[in-house]
């Protein structure tokens, strides 16, 4: 909330808009760890990087993110407002399959979000309740526009005489806009935005040829895009410093 008051009172003010197109990132990686077996192939290049991935069958849960990484900084001797845009381009297809029982069968299911989140990175300062250092945390401020539902795939197979339960779900260059308003950044201060692409699924029996999950955003020229991340800067006249802009916070 503070950090919304900020802004407002900052864009009160006469101020400098500015774009800043970043056009690749400079890492693309899967968290917690790189799972060789699914992350296939990840490109950068600007206005062109793109990460492959392939699930096919699996054996056991998983819940993972392939992220692209994006850096920015505020380079001003003022805190700036920004306002941030990106999206996740996805071309390719996932399907679940579920085997139906004598009484009620198998469950199958599989989620894919994308996501955006703000890491303050470098000159964030302390936290004035706890005192230790806001830096490498993730930004508090979460918007509704941070997250996007890619699938939700969902099969339950029936009773003994019904066939298999299955759902898929294709993409053709599919957009999935991501974006955060009014981002607070102080002087000097660095932040990495991670673009990402979450899979979650949960296979019953992975053992079991009648039950599947499958993700193919690999084969044919199918990937997962992500052009650019785009920085709308909005930085006051004033020359307000950040030490003035706090203070004039405290004072009201």
């Amino acid at each position: 909330m503070t950090a919304r008051r900020q802004a407002a009172k900052l864009l009160g003010a006469p101020f400098i808009p500015a774009i800043v197109s970043l056009d690749k990132p400079f890492l693309i990686w899967q968290l917690p760890n790189p799972q060789l077996n699914i992350f296939i192939d990840s490109h950068v290049e600007p206005m062109n990087s793109f990460v492959r991935v392939r699930v096919g069958d699996p054996t056991e849960s998983n819940s993972t993110r392939f992220v692209f990484f994006f850096l920015w900084s505020n380079e001003t001797d003022s805190f700036a407002v920004a306002n941030v845009r990106s999206s996740l381009v996805v071309n390719g297809g996932c399907s679940v399959q579920a085997k139906s029982g004598i009484f009620s069968g198998a469950v199958e299911t599989l989620n894919i979000n994308a996501s955006l989140a703000i890491i303050r990175w470098f000159g964030w300062g302390t936290d004035p309740v706890t005192g230790t250092s806001n830096d490498q945390t993730t930004h508090p401020d979460f918007q509704p526009t941070h997250r996007q539902t890619i699938a939700s795939l969902r099969a339950e197979g029936g009773h003994i005489f019904q066939g298999a339960s299955f759902k898929s779900q294709s993409f053709s260059f599919e957009q999935f806009a991501l974006s955060h308003r009014q981002l607070v950044v102080p002087n000097r201060a660095s932040v990495v935005f991670q673009v990402s692409l979450e899979l979650s699924y949960d296979p019953e029996d992975g053992l079991d040829l009648e039950n599947n999950i499958d993700v193919d955003f690999s084969e044919r020229g199918s990937a997962v895009f992500c052009p650019s991340l785009e920085v709308e800067v909005l930085t006051p006249l004033s020359g307000l410093t950040a030490n003035q802009a706090i203070n004039s916070l405290i004072l009201e």
